[in-house]
């Protein structure tokens, strides 16, 4: 695979963690401004949920195999580079 598909492939898998991210902001954003008060249980439950789903996607195996391989190719822009290196949601 070349590096250009390698780079798509961890570009999506790097979205796809900071939408989990994003949905987690927005329902603590909501906990503390228009949850019920019967409502703490339940949304600390989704939280973790989204929480644990984020840090699994990123510590999977698959994610750090392409960026090994990602490592080991030649041909990335100096910017897609440093976006291998970045948090996610840096894009």
């Amino acid at each position: 695979m070349n590096p250009h598909e390698l780079y798509d492939q961890y570009k999506t898998k790097m979205q796809k963690i900071a939408d989990v991210k994003y949905a987690s902001a927005v329902l603590q954003w909501d906990q503390e401004t228009y949850l019920p008060p019967k409502g703490n249980d339940t949304r600390g439950r989704q939280l973790a949920t989204l929480s644990e789903m984020a840090h699994q996607l990123f510590t999977e195996a698959s994610t750090g195999n392409l960026l090994q391989e990602l490592a080991s190719k030649d041909g990335l822009e100096d910017k897609q580079q440093r976006k291998c290196t970045a948090q996610p949601g840096r894009f």
